[in-house]
């Protein structure tokens, strides 16, 4: 229904553009905030990444019949496993978890859109709920969202400073260079 009826191996078309323009825009934002605010160090303590860690661990375990909840648990907990062993510092940067929280306000306003219209919804058996008052959601979000949005936008900014450190510079600017050598 809203769907256009286009799809790439299998994917709506819809699908494939979230995840280009979401990433695409929380990055710019996380630019930004580098480019306007200078870096500031906050406290790391290793250990309590780690009972982060076994929480989240913990958590997909018990939730381990539901499929988001547990993708988007175990997904947090292999993020910080990553991020406190080979990139502690940006776990220890003020702008990462300025990025995090400013890349929230968008997240919920159009996550609520789309599940209170409903253009998304979801199987009541892959996620947490229930009958009582208390059913799981953050207004029509699932809880699940807001982990899942968490752990994609971070791997997103861990594997886009690699490539900006690494590999996508030189790549890029050898690719120039090869270019403005050709045109002479």
């Amino acid at each position: 229904m809203y769907l256009s009826g286009i799809s790439i191996i299998g994917l709506p078309i819809e699908e494939i553009l979230f995840f280009i323009v979401v990433p695409y825009s929380c990055i710019f934002i996380y630019e930004n905030l580098v480019y306007f605010l200078p870096e500031k160090k906050i406290p790391f303590n290793r250990y309590f990444y780690m009972r982060l860690i076994i929480l989240f661990f913990i958590g997909g375990i018990v939730f381990y019949y539901q499929d988001y909840t547990i993708l988007a648990l175990m997904s947090c907990a292999f993020f910080f496993l990553i991020a406190i062993y080979f990139t502690p510092n940006l776990l220890q940067s003020r702008n990462y978890w300025l990025y995090i929280g400013l890349s929230m306000i968008p997240f919920i306003i159009f996550n609520y859109l789309l599940t209170s219209i409903p253009i998304v919804s979801y199987n009541a058996n892959a996620i947490w709920g229930g009958d009582g008052l208390w059913n799981g959601r953050f207004f029509t979000i699932p809880l699940e969202d807001f982990f899942y949005n968490f752990s994609m936008l971070s791997f997103y900014l861990l594997v886009y400073q690699v490539f900006k450190k690494n590999g996508l510079h030189d790549f890029t600017h050898k690719k120039t260079l090869k270019e403005n050598d050709t045109l002479k």
